[in-house]
């Protein structure tokens, strides 16, 4: 069915690459990249509404409070750990019973669990989906790569292993799409339910391509006669760790794509919440927010930190404790609904210490203007997570292909040193300088170039390292394995936040996302020390 050696001829003799694809190839090519593109499109709808969906279930207003934020992380590492568990799972069994077979149910498991994600109420009902979605999800890199790669000529292997990872950003911003859609669905108030939950039912789509997969795949020949000759072996755990050269390419393939993924999971896509502070604050100067907040403020004399103690006058000759007063000026300082928040506070304070009757037309203004700027605001940090998602995946898309064809050219040590170099460097600027809608547009896509070619490099890769009996075994532990490990990203993220934590102002918590985002990159340092301890494979046949 394909012939996988090696081309040797010089490059400027050769034929093109594709020029031995046939009909089956290409269908195998886009089946494959389909679902894989849709499994990172349901790992992408979790990221952008997870911390909305936790604070829905939580009972919680604000989306990016710290408590939603360390939900938010566990779900995620809860989710990394799910892709693990499935994926080695998977990995072993689609080396034992074929590649097609398994690859029809990772599909249909991550489809229908993203859906059902969609009908929780509980927290930790919603966490326990997560988890098992993310044993459909872990299950397809290994099975789509080593099924593909195993039924394509050598000569197009890397350039389609690299499409197919290429595409897979595809899938993520069709999910920018659908996050974004959603979004302005609910500020029209037309949706019958709560945005996250129409963005998780939507992630049943991919179902529909199990079908294709019953109908049009087949295993490939060489696995089919490894099977017939080696059965006792295919998907042995044992076998990969004594055989001593699969055992060094298993243990330093899963340190070197711990690095990746601890950067896309861990880091990365922690942008979103950094863009959601970024955006927040923006907008509290906007006339749109303006224009419900300050008659509120003027009508109940809030007029700055000038006026703030004779504000507060009535408090003060009750000699109410000094703290309650720097505690409102300090926390003045943070805007939107906030702002209008304190102002009952303060007429609360008011009320107590002098009688004065707060009545209830007062209190309803003010609540019902809080009410429209926490829409508003809710509204605007929707958006634009989108707009990051989809932005940072045009840079994923074209970072991906451009470590195909250095791969191609250059050999995939040089390629992965040089594009891990870059992660280190954007992903810092991104964390560090991200403040505007031009440095949004500029940095994110620079960060996800370089980020997100990790994973079109180990596509390429890792099925190069393994023979044919072991090969979605060795895949599946190179790369999910390294998601154990990657799981305690964002929970790393979370506790060099909290290190971080004493630099943050009233006036802006991001300080600390952005220290620990710039700290963390130096994880790629271990994987540019992994690959050079690895073997160069360009232009080698796959192991049998």
């Amino acid at each position: 069915m394909s012939d996988n050696s090696a081309p040797t001829t010089p490059p400027e003799k050769q034929t093109p690459w594709y020029s031995e694809m046939n009909k089956y190839h290409w269908i195998v090519f886009i089946i494959c990249s389909l679902g894989w593109a849709f499994d990172c499109m349901d790992q992408h709808l979790f990221t952008a509404v997870r911390t909305a969906a936790i604070a829905d279930q939580m009972g919680i207003s604000d989306s990016t409070s710290p408590e939603v934020m360390w939900y938010a992380t566990l779900a995620t590492s809860l989710m990394m750990i799910g892709w693990a568990t499935g994926g080695i799972i998977f990995g072993i069994v689609g080396d034992k019973f074929g590649r097609a077979k398994t690859m029809f149910w990772t599909i249909l498991i991550y489809s229908l669990l993203t859906g059902l994600s969609a009908l929780t109420n509980h927290l930790w009902d919603f966490l326990l989906l997560r988890f098992l979605a993310g044993v459909g999800i872990g299950g397809q890199f290994g099975i789509g790569a080593s099924l593909l790669a195993e039924s394509v000529p050598g000569k197009a292997r890397p350039y389609l292993l690299g499409f197919m990872q290429v595409l897979s950003a595809v899938g993520n911003i069709g999910a920018a799409l659908v996050v974004m859609s959603f979004a302005y669905l609910q500020s029209l108030e037309v949706l019958p339910l709560a945005q996250w939950r129409c963005v998780f039912l939507f992630g049943t789509v991919p179902v529909v391509l199990v079908y294709f997969v019953r109908r049009y795949l087949k295993e490939p020949e060489s696995w089919t006669r490894t099977v017939k000759e080696k059965h006792e072996t295919a998907g042995s755990i044992k076998e990969l760790f004594t055989d001593p050269i699969c055992r060094k390419h298993v243990i330093l393939g899963m340190i070197l794509a711990s690095a990746g993924i601890i950067g896309t999971w861990g880091i990365g896509l922690f942008g979103m919440e950094l863009t959601g502070m970024v955006y927040k604050k923006i907008a509290a100067e906007k006339d749109e927010y303006r224009q419900i907040i300050d008659p509120v403020l003027t009508k109940y004399k809030w007029e700055k930190e000038k006026d703030l103690r004779a504000f507060l006058s009535d408090i003060d000759k009750a000699k109410t404790n000094e703290g309650i007063i720097n505690q409102i000026q300090n926390a003045y300082e943070i805007k939107f609904e906030q702002e209008i928040n304190l102002v009952q506070v303060v007429l609360d304070k008011r009320s107590a210490v002098s009688g004065e009757v707060v009545t209830g037309e007062n209190v309803t203004e003010i609540q019902n203007a809080a009410a429209q700027v926490k829409k508003k605001t809710d509204d605007t940090v929707a958006w634009w997570r989108g707009v990051y998602l989809l932005i940072y995946n045009f840079g994923a898309m074209a970072g991906m292909f451009g470590f195909t064809m250095g791969a191609v050219y250059w050999g995939r040590r040089v390629t992965f040193t040089i594009f891990m170099l870059g992660c280190i460097i954007f992903t810092s600027a991104t964390f560090l300088f991200l403040n505007s809608v031009l440095t949004l547009f500029i940095l994110v896509p620079l960060m996800s170039f370089f980020l997100m070619s990790m994973f079109g490099g180990y596509t390429i890769y890792f099925p190069e390292l393994f023979p044919t009996r072991l090969r979605s075994t060795g895949i599946s532990f190179c790369y999910n394995v390294a998601r154990y490990v990657a799981a305690f990203g964002p929970m790393m993220l979370g506790g060099i936040m909290w290190l971080f934590s004493g630099f943050n102002t009233p006036d802006d918590g991001s300080i600390s996302l952005r220290y620990a985002g710039a700290t963390m990159t130096s994880i790629f340092i271990i994987g540019i020390i992994a690959i050079w301890l690895m073997p160069e494979t360009k232009g080698k046949p796959l192991p049998d």
